[in-house]
């Protein structure tokens, strides 16, 4: 029940990200979870650190890259926009994204699990934010 209201308060914030910014229909969104066991949890956090100050570094087309532990479960929600999804799939092919990926590899203990955005013109995602 507190991911589906973790990831509800997710899409609210990326739709209100699209309403006020200069976003394209090429705009491209990832939301995931993933679950890890609890002795993996702070180097997954290192692991998600890392990763985020890279991206900030060397990828202005990175619009938004955040993330979080979910309260009281072994688990992570990943918030990702990107200019395009070309842009996208070069960040996961960068390579700090991968080497640091090879390298907590053992602490993953199974694959981010995605869920798409709706995108189109019939979006079925609502809500505001208030700034």
């Amino acid at each position: 029940m507190h991911v589906f209201f973790s990831l509800a308060f997710v899409f609210t914030r990326i739709i209100a990200t699209m309403a006020r910014s200069n976003c394209t229909d090429e705009t491209y969104y990832s939301v995931s979870t993933l679950n890890v066991l609890p002795q993996n949890v702070a180097k997954v956090a290192e692991f998600f650190t890392r990763v985020s100050e890279e991206t900030l570094k060397n990828e202005p087309a990175a619009q938004i890259y955040k993330w979080y532990k979910v309260a009281g479960k072994d688990q992570f929600v990943y918030i990702e926009q990107f200019a395009s999804e070309a842009d996208y799939r070069v960040h996961q092919n960068k390579s700090y994204v991968q080497g640091l990926y090879k390298e907590y590899l053992p602490y993953i203990t199974e694959p981010f699990v995605f869920y798409p955005v709706d995108n189109t013109a019939n979006r079925t995602v609502g809500g505001f934010e208030r700034l």
